[in-house]
């Protein structure tokens, strides 16, 4: 009897307790659940990159055509988190003045023209706006506030994609480095955010840390000097140098990490977690592209900023 009692004394020192198998249980699906999302985002990534790098090798009005499905992907993502916020914005009237702004930057023309048309766009798009508060009397939150959402949504969802029309009829390795830059920073920010963790960057994004920050501006310089070699070794666009490169560069990351943060508001003040769904692991169009259309404006502002001063101009080329 002795023997039997302290054999299942022994049993029950042994045995887990249950809420330490509750942990271990609760603990193995949120690990499978994690590394089939990893997979999942890494796949619909791939995807992404082949398309996009065949839109954007074959450039012209294929890339436009592809500049123009994300337009309207951004805008129908837009205008639902206004909708969220109870704001009625006119979405058709959005969506049609957002591809009039791409149609605007494919086409092969001076600086001064596209800008004087986009402008004419904009002109556009506020006056129907003003049509739409007169003669739809349909009840709304703010007349004010729907009228300057249908203009913001032209601005962010067909003004800054239509800047990167204009920089692949520039030069394809414009949109190249714009692109690496974003995703260099994306996975940088997210692999260092996820194995260093630390203080927040923003409450706007609690995912986001300064660990991040860091380290997707890390991975972006190191991409950046991948790309002057290639871009040296290929003589794809030899016209500026390195100094050049590096301003645009870091402020294509520094400024795209704004936008996804920007955008991050966006969702917050409308209480949604993503902005859609369209992209498995990604969530929807604007959250995949909130920090390329921001890095573009940069790029676009650079690269004009140059242009138009010649003795910049020169300071920056060989």
């Amino acid at each position: 009897m002795t023997n039997e009692s302290e054999l299942s004394a022994a049993k029950q020192e042994h045995l887990p307790d249950s809420s330490e198998l509750k942990e271990e249980t609760t603990a193995a699906p949120t690990e499978s659940k994690g590394r089939n999302t990893l997979l999942i985002r890494t796949i619909s990534a791939l995807v992404m990159v082949i398309f996009a790098g065949a839109a954007i090798f074959l450039g012209g009005w294929t890339f436009g055509g592809v500049a123009a499905l994300i337009s309207v992907g951004l805008v129908h993502e837009y205008c639902s988190l206004a909708k969220a916020k109870g704001f009625n914005p006119n979405v058709i009237l959005c969506t049609v003045c957002s591809l009039a702004m791409i149609v605007v930057g494919c086409s092969d023309l001076k600086i001064a023209v596209i800008g004087w048309l986009s402008m004419a766009i904009m002109a556009w798009c506020l006056f129907c706006s003003a049509l739409d508060n007169v003669f739809n009397h349909q009840e709304r939150k703010s007349y004010i506030l729907d009228s300057a959402i249908n203009c913001f949504a032209v601005l962010y969802c067909g003004f800054l994609p239509s800047l990167l029309c204009y920089l692949r009829n520039v030069n394809m390795f414009l949109v190249v480095f714009l692109v690496v830059i974003c995703i260099a920073t994306d996975m940088g920010g997210y692999f260092f955010g996820k194995a260093i963790g630390g203080p927040k960057l923003s409450p706007l994004s609690p995912g986001k840390t300064w660990a991040g920050f860091w380290g997707g501006l890390l991975c972006s310089i190191a991409c950046l000097y991948g790309l002057l070699y290639w871009n040296v070794s290929a003589g794809i666009f030899m016209k500026y140098n390195v100094y050049f490169w590096l301003i645009m560069g870091v402020g294509c990351c520094l400024v795209g990490q704004i936008g996804d943060l920007f955008e991050s508001s966006l969702k917050r003040d409308a209480g949604c977690k993503d902005s859609g769904t369209i992209i498995p692991g990604h969530g929807g169009v604007l959250d995949r592209f909130d920090s390329y259309l921001f890095a573009s404006l940069f790029a676009y502002m650079w690269l004009t900023f140059c242009l138009s001063f010649p003795a910049l101009d020169s300071l920056f080329s060989f």
